[in-house]
């Protein structure tokens, strides 16, 4: 549908589409885009998204889910690891625990936005398809209750004290150089027209972007050592 939720990924030939209403029951899609094997990743939880390069090393890693988790974020697993399995964290972008710990995982530049937001600016993409294989009823969201109510299912540590901002509240985070700053879309929620404002963080640069069409926001022209998250 128009507002349906997606994540988008521009890099490589051919721009892709990921919905949002399949990775709610599959949370990771193991990838190839221009060479390069990508996880597009979601946590219906935390309504988090990131795009990684599943190349770590000399190793290229495909992800499974593990069921468990970390914080209340979905832990992965490498399904092809030798030795002590290791659980990859979403949101902190690295290997938790195994052989492979404080293994760090690089960001790919991707956007969450609307089906019809996504598909006006790129009407040649290629979209995930619902035959996954699977029996599942991707059109309910089994997670719309939760997000209908203010308490957390699973303990998360520390939890965030400030005023204005609900634990649910939609976010992008923008980390970089060990400093990071969360963009609330509350904040420009009333905007009329769309908004552009020029950031710096740990000296570097991007661009944040809000729509207010589509009620979303954008990381854009993002030096290297940026990355983003939706949260």
């Amino acid at each position: 549908q128009p507002d349906s939720r997606v994540i988008g990924i521009e890099t490589g030939a051919k721009p892709r589409c990921y919905p949002l209403a399949i990775l709610n029951y599959h949370e990771c899609v193991n990838d190839e885009i221009g060479g390069v094997p990508i996880a597009v990743t979601y946590c219906p939880l935390c309504d988090s998204s990131l795009v990684f390069d599943r190349r770590v090393g000399e190793r290229t890693v495909e992800f499974g889910i593990s069921g468990m988790l970390y914080n209340s974020n979905v832990l992965f697993y490498d399904r092809q690891a030798e030795g002590p399995e290791s659980f990859w964290s979403q949101m902190k972008s690295e290997a938790v625990s195994g052989d492979a710990s404080s293994s760090e995982l690089s960001t790919i530049p991707f956007d969450v936005t609307t089906w019809a937001d996504w598909f006006s600016r790129h009407p040649e993409t290629v979209v995930l398809s619902r035959d996954t294989g699977f029996p599942r009823d991707y059109s309910g969201n089994p997670y719309e209750a939760y997000f209908s109510a203010p308490e957390l299912m699973f303990p998360a540590e520390p939890l965030p004290e400030r005023d204005g901002l609900e634990l649910k509240d939609a976010v992008v985070g923008v980390w970089a150089g060990g400093a990071a700053r969360a963009y609330p879309l509350k904040e420009f929620s009333s905007a009329a027209d769309v908004t552009t404002i020029d950031e710096e963080l740990a000296g570097k640069t991007f661009r944040i972007r809000f729509d207010p069409e589509h009620q979303t926001l954008r990381v854009l022209d993002r030096d290297d050592g940026v990355n983003h998250a939706y949260s």
